[in-house]
């Protein structure tokens, strides 16, 4: 019979207290549509001031 052995995580999960990431990730899983929205936003502006140079 194979022993398996159970190795630790190299970056443990951890609920305690809210990363700059973690807050990121979240706000895009609840609000996928915005973020679809914003990056359209975003590129007819960076198109509409590249057209002007």
């Amino acid at each position: 019979m194979a022993r398996h052995v159970i190795r630790p995580r190299a970056f443990p999960v951890t609920n305690s207290g809210s990363t700059g990431f973690a807050s990121l990730g979240r706000y895009v899983v609840k609000h996928p549509w915005q973020i679809i929205a914003d990056w359209i936003v975003a590129a007819v502006v960076i198109i509409a001031l590249a057209r002007r140079c």
